[in-house]
């Protein structure tokens, strides 16, 4: 991890790559009409506060001296999903002391940012549909279900360490082929 820089640190400089990855998770054609920010602003949010609360060694999630992307994407992907399961429950535990605004940046989101989010997942459902069944349909499992890997075993009897490794596999695979792309859109669009 970068030396003198905690975890929030690091995450608040992606702050507007993580706004337009979450409004990229929605399916509509008008994003000025579509696309509530507010709910992206809290999925956000809520991030931060389950990665400050739940990640005690920082290290875990990063990639070199980069934020682990793909860790960071899972995490506000499961959120979003919950928040589509159940919206009228609040996303954000507003009884935290912890102030984010404080820390944060609040930068807009541009719609063609999001436009070029959402061709990129395109481009990987495509990649994770050339894959063999098994590890297509379980990282679909993982990822875009919101289904965590213990209650996967425990659903279909596949050993846990199978999993693990099977979407360790996976998600290196996309990261190899898709990070240098994602890395294009973040740095034009800065």
């Amino acid at each position: 991890m970068k030396k003198d820089k905690n975890l929030l640190d690091l995450l608040s400089e992606k702050d507007s790559d993580w706004k337009k990855m979450v409004a990229s998770f929605y399916k509509v054609n008008n994003y000025e009409k579509d696309v509530n920010y507010e709910v992206v602003k809290e999925v956000v949010q809520e991030m931060y506060l389950r990665l400050y609360k739940y990640v005690p060694n920082p290290d875990k999630i990063m990639y070199g001296d980069e934020i682990n992307t793909m860790f960071v994407y899972v995490t506000l992907k499961n959120i979003f999903n919950n928040y589509q399961k159940n919206p009228n429950n609040a996303l954000v535990d507003n009884s935290d002391e912890y102030n984010f605004e404080e820390t944060i940046l609040n930068e807009e989101i541009r719609l063609e940012d999001v436009t070029e989010y959402q061709q990129l997942q395109e481009r990987i459902k495509e990649e994770i549909s050339t894959w063999n069944h098994y590890d297509a349909k379980l990282f679909k499992i993982i990822y875009f279900d919101g289904v965590s890997m213990r209650q996967l075993e425990r659903d279909t009897g596949i050993k846990l360490s199978s999993i693990f490794n099977t979407i360790k596999k996976s998600r290196l695979k996309l990261q190899t082929k898709f990070q240098s792309e994602y890395n294009i859109i973040i740095n034009e669009n800065n």
